[in-house]
């Protein structure tokens, strides 16, 4: 274990002066007593310089004070010149914002006007007035009927008078007109006698016309019947002539039919003398063509004899080649199967390289497929994250869009109830009917006659 540390023993301690102390020090901390003295001088001249300085600056009867002062007060004008200048800038952005405000209070005012509430409202404000126009139109005509009904009675009166004056008019001429239908009649009877004389004439003239007529038609009948009789008989006279001709006519045509017929008869028997001359030049004709057919046909059969031994010489000709070429053949066959043997072979080598080749290339691809899938998955997990950060903003600023639209609707109707509750009062004070100005006026945008919900009033009712 360590030993224990002893206290330091002041009587074993050397006690150095003062002088020799520093001494030691500056030896140690090796520091240049003579360069600090001048750096200290230096300082001490500087500061004494600045000072001097400044007191010079504050004397007036030097052209460095003079110049100092025109400095100061051309700066100090300059400041006051810009504090007008900022001054007035100031008055002219408050008196800019003071009529841009009132623009836009005046644009706000007339939107509002534009609003379906307000004009609502308006129409509301126009009908109160419409209605009071139509009570005063009807006490007016309340007050016209009243001071009529006491018009009309004596218009009654007046009536009724010239009334029966008229009726009495009317009697008389009704009389007037009985004398002078009576005397109609008797008028009209006298030509009515007159007529049925005429016509009694009229009568017996037309009976005589027509019996002259009578012997008129018989007359014409028998002349007429004489002249067909006389027709009749030139026609009769007529037909027996021609009859006569036809007779004469037949005979002819009779007589010239059997002399035609004679001649025919005579022309058939010199006609069947020259067949049988013919027939027998005919057969005599065949007799000579079928010797000469008969030689034709042996001397055919000897030569079609001489052709079938030639054919059986060719065909053994023939047979013994094939043989031989059959031999051939099939050594060239054998031959062929060998190499294609071999071709075999190879095509089967190359078959299983093939399809080593095409497995490793499946392989590949479906790695690489793989490797697309597991992209593509990332891909969509990426787009899904994207989508659901895009529709948590879009949910917050549409809250944010539902609140500030709570807001102005609130606005917008504190608006419309100060301004709708100044027209109600002055048209209650104007005596106007107030009515359709409080129904317009309810609580809630939308004008319908459901409950109020989020502001609104809807046309229809909401099960929450």
């Amino acid at each position: 274990s360590p030993s224990p540390k002893t206290a330091p023993n002041l009587h074993q301690l050397t006690e150095l002066p003062k002088a020799e102390w520093l001494q030691l020090q500056d030896s140690l901390n090796h520091v240049n007593k003579h360069s600090e003295s001048i750096m200290d001088l230096s300082k001490e001249q500087e500061i004494l310089q600045h000072h001097s300085k400044e007191v010079a600056k504050s004397w007036s009867n030097t052209i460095a004070g003079q110049r100092q002062k025109k400095l100061e007060a051309k700066q100090i004008r300059e400041e006051n010149r810009e504090k007008e200048r900022k001054q007035a800038d100031v008055e002219h952005i408050r008196y800019q914002q003071q009529k841009r405000k009132e623009a836009i209070e005046k644009a706000k005012t007339k939107l509002l006007y534009q609003t379906d509430r307000v004009r609502g409202f308006h129409s509301a404000l126009l009908l109160s007035e419409v209605l009071n126009e139509w009570e005063a139109q009807l006490e007016l005509k309340q007050k016209m009927l009243n001071a009529s009904r006491n018009v009309e009675r004596d218009v009654i009166a007046a009536l009724r008078k010239k009334e029966e004056e008229a009726m009495q008019r009317e009697e008389h001429r009704a009389k007037q007109r009985r004398l002078k239908n009576k005397a109609t009649a008797e008028d009209l009877k006298q030509q009515m006698k007159e007529h049925k004389y005429k016509r009694n004439q009229e009568r017996l003239r037309i009976k005589k016309e027509a019996e002259e007529l009578l012997q008129l038609q018989e007359l014409y009948n028998r002349e007429n019947n004489r002249l067909e009789q006389e027709e009749k008989e030139d026609l009769l006279k007529a037909l027996d002539a021609q009859r006569e001709d036809m007779e004469e006519e037949r005979r002819r045509m009779i007589i010239t039919a059997k002399e035609k017929m004679m001649k025919l008869r005579k022309e058939k028997e010199a006609e069947r003398f020259s067949v049988t001359e013919l027939e027998r030049l005919r057969q005599q004709e065949v007799f000579n063509n079928e010797q000469e057919l008969f030689s034709k046909a042996v001397a055919q059969r000897e030569a079609r004899l001489a052709q079938e031994q030639n054919e059986k010489d060719e065909k053994k000709m023939a047979m013994l080649g094939a043989i031989a070429l059959h031999r051939e053949t099939k050594q060239e066959e054998e031959e062929r199967d060998r190499d294609e043997k071999q071709k075999d072979l190879d095509i089967l080598y190359a078959a299983k390289e093939a399809d080593r080749l095409f497995f490793e290339e499946q392989l590949l691809k479906a790695q690489k497929m793989k490797h697309d899938r597991k992209t593509l998955q990332d891909a969509h997990i990426h787009q899904m994250a994207e989508k659901r950060t895009k529709k948590s903003f879009e949910k917050n600023r549409e809250m944010g869009f539902n609140t500030k639209n709570a807001d102005l609707f609130a606005d917008e109707e504190k608006w419309f109830q100060i301004y709708a509750q100044g027209v109600i009062n002055r048209a209650a004070q104007a005596g106007r009917n107030i009515y359709p100005l409080r129904k317009a006026a309810r609580m809630g945008i939308g004008g319908g006659l459901g409950p109020i919900i989020g502001g609104m009033r809807p046309s229809y009712l909401v099960q929450l």
